[in-house]
């Protein structure tokens, strides 16, 4: 009976009495699961929220002025520093027939390069329709990894900054000509030609 609890009640009346959905249907809202790893690459812990989307006629999607806000909200953790490591989508967007014309086949599988796409940077995310099945499923997912604070190899020596390092560097000037200028000689320079 606790497992009945746990569903979604409307996911669950609509999945068992609303008959079957051929239709993509865009989605509202997606699901942001957080990851923290620590410098030892271990994931240590993680949340899962939901996400509202932006919805249009065609698809769904989620700013990247959000993505980035989000980003912000968790890199810290614990009195800790994180950086955003990777943004990983998970969304199964298969065309609705091509999962009816192979339900019965135990060896179908779906296509990772389909379902996975992998984000350099934070930008705008698009999400297509798909199936009502697949909407709890389709996620997005935020790893955050531990920056390592660098101490410098004596704790009594003061960073020393490039700025200062070359602002009272004198510049010479130099001047480019056809013609050498003449110097007179000097003393030096005439003791030197006599021995």
């Amino acid at each position: 009976m606790d497992n009945i609890d746990l569903l979604d009640v409307e996911e669950f009346f609509r999945t068992t009495d609303g008959g079957v959905t051929y239709e993509a249907e865009i989605m509202d809202k997606i699901s942001l699961k957080i990851v923290y790893a620590n410098t030892d690459n271990e994931i240590f812990h993680t949340t899962e929220q939901e996400l509202p989307l932006q919805v249009n006629l065609t698809e769904s999607s989620l700013s990247e002025e959000h993505l980035i806000s989000i980003i912000r909200k968790h890199r810290t953790f614990e009195n800790k520093r994180y950086k955003c490591d990777s943004i990983i989508k998970y969304f199964i967007s298969t065309d609705p027939q091509t999962i009816f014309d192979n339900i019965d086949d135990d060896k179908f599988i779906f296509q990772n390069d389909d379902c996975f796409s992998h984000f350099e940077i934070p930008q705008n995310m698009s999400f297509p329709p798909s199936l009502f099945i697949f909407h709890s499923v389709n996620s997005i997912l935020i790893l955050f990894r531990e920056m390592v604070l660098i101490n410098s190899s004596k704790p009594n020596d003061a960073l020393v900054s490039i700025i200062k390092k070359f602002k009272n560097k004198i510049t010479k000037r130099v001047r480019i000509s056809d013609n050498p200028p003449s110097y007179s000689s000097t003393r030096k320079y005439r003791q030197d030609k006599i021995t």
